[in-house]
């Protein structure tokens, strides 16, 4: 997107994008006739469609974000704090903690911060961290960034079975998949538990609908948001100058390249369950219903839409490793015009190819009914049970608390997480600010064009879905090592598809009985 939008593109965009989250946060079931693709399509059509997120046709109607700033009229215990730039009201004892912080009156309390991310993000946040210590004097944070989710997911679990201050996060960070899994352990803190209704209406308004919906679980707030994010197609514009309109110029610009004689692929594209999901919902699959709480990974729209990706995406990849490091290489290195990736690749592509050679796009729409659909994660901070105990209760639960709240409201933190690190903002007063952020911009088209990922329990059960798809191209890989051609090799897979779908389904289902006796 060009950086000379006006200022009414401007509001008029954050509009589309506000409305559209909130369309994103209520997903209903709907029933659609399947359009005839113009490329290669699966034998059966779709007959079902289930939850994803709907696309504005036309500008919906002009709203204004709920930013009502409280009222002036305190009731009984509340008092009125400046967090992060904005006015909230909160607990008289909570607003003195606040002020005696600020002016380094409190005594010292310390507070433990865990996320699992790339260490160019893990220096942004720790500088953050720093920031916030100097305006809050009487907290210190310790900073621990865990190497992978795994790691971090085990020190919450650990730290909060021993229930022992310091031995894992007090606060932590992760999409919002986590939350459903977390609030049933008893392990994250809803805020509403410890935070008066006033606290609370003063914060979230000032999130997108979808961020508060993601960090919602069983009608309580489990989380703050801070950020959102999504898959894109990524283009090298020296090799693709005019990104593709339609998924059919986008398969065209992927035929023209490729020539892996010459090592030049089509497409650079990780494939794991959560990468390949644009393709699943392509033909309104899904893996898991977060409302219906219906599984989804053998269904025929599921099924239809790995067939598709298998005859049209597949073929034009280096399949002999369609891991991270080699699809992102094959991609700064020029060897593929183009890349279906995150935001927390951008860093690593622009100091290789240049801001200037980048275009971020969402993955293009078939036609008008049928569009590719990634996953969207928005970035939560959760309070652990850890962040109520100790000697220095309350001061180490307010400290949490003030952490997070103003990491999620300040806009200096949040712009210098899109100028920085290319993070997505979900405070709706910063989101005309991202026009000016055209890759930035990019992925929030990304954003909106979404299915938010499941954040019910379960959901931990149902990846193990990508193991069967790693099986389905499998039976691609090992058929063109031995010789076969495309043809073959894809011919094998498809007829795999349904038969290891199906077990998945099996395997699913047992699981989450064996798990949580449902």
């Amino acid at each position: 997107m060009n950086k000379a939008l006006t200022k009414i593109q401007g509001v008029a965009i954050a509009l589309i994008i506000v409305v559209a989250a909130v369309a994103g946060a209520y997903i209903i079931p709907q029933l659609l006739k399947p359009a005839v693709p113009a490329t290669t399509t699966p034998t059966t059509s779709p007959t079902t469609t289930p939850t994803t997120t709907p696309e504005w046709t036309t500008t919906p109607p002009a709203t204004t974000p709920a930013t009502t700033p409280p009222a002036t009229t305190l009731p009984p215990g509340i008092a009125l704090a400046n967090i992060g730039g904005i006015d909230v009201r909160v607990p008289e004892e909570f607003k003195e903690f606040i002020d005696k912080c600020s002016v380094g009156e409190a005594s010292t309390v310390t507070i433990y911060l865990g996320t699992a991310m790339m260490s160019f993000e893990a220096s942004i946040i720790e500088g953050l961290v720093n920031k916030f210590s100097e305006e809050y004097p009487c907290i210190k944070v310790e900073y621990t960034n865990y190497a992978g989710q795994d790691r971090l997911k085990a020190a919450v679990d650990a730290s909060n079975i021993v229930r022992k201050v310091g031995t894992g996060p007090d606060v932590f960070t992760w999409a919002h998949d986590w939350t459903g899994m977390y609030a049933d352990k008893g392990y994250i803190v809803a805020l509403d538990d410890i935070l008066p209704r006033e606290t609370i209406e003063d914060i979230t308004r000032n999130y997108m609908s979808s961020a508060v919906s993601a960090a919602t679980y069983k009608l309580k707030i489990y989380g703050l948001p801070w950020a959102a994010e999504a898959i894109a197609l990524v283009i090298n514009k020296d090799l693709v100058p005019n990104p593709p309109r339609t998924l059919s110029e986008m398969l065209t610009i992927m035929r023209s390249f490729h020539n892996p004689s010459e090592d030049r692929y089509g497409l650079a594209y990780q494939i794991d369950a959560y990468h390949v999901y644009p393709w699943v919902s392509l033909f309104n699959g899904y893996y898991f219903d977060d409302y219906a709480l219906r599984i989804g990974v053998n269904n025929t729209e599921t099924k239809n839409g790995i067939e598709f990706f298998v005859r049209n995406i597949l073929p034009y990849l280096d399949y002999r490793d369609l891991g991270h490091e080699n699809q992102l290489t094959i991609f700064i290195d020029g060897r593929a015009p183009m890349i279906i990736t995150g935001p927390w690749n951008i860093p690593r592509i622009k100091s290789v190819l240049g801001e200037e050679k980048i275009a971020v796009i969402p993955i293009p729409k078939l036609n008008d009914t049928h569009a590719p659909k990634p996953f969207s994660g928005i970035k939560l901070f959760w309070m652990t049970q850890l962040s109520l105990l100790g000697e220095e209760q309350p001061e180490r639960m307010y400290a949490t608390l003030l952490f997070i709240i103003w990491f999620t409201l300040s806009d200096d933190v949040l712009m210098t997480l899109v100028s920085q690190a290319g993070f997505i903002p979900v405070k709706t007063a910063l989101l005309t600010k991202i026009t000016d952020y055209p890759i930035v911009y990019g992925f929030a088209q990304a954003v909106f064009n979404s299915v938010p990922m499941p954040k019910d329990k379960r959901m931990s059960a149902v990846w193990q879905v990508g193991d069967y798809l790693s099986a389905i191209i499998t039976e691609y890989t090992n058929a063109r090592v031995q010789g076969m051609s495309i043809d073959e090799a894809v011919s094998i897979a498809v007829e795999s598809i349904g038969p290891k779908l199906d077990e998945a389904y099996s395997i699913i289902v047992d699981t989450i009985k064996r798990t949580y006796g449902e």
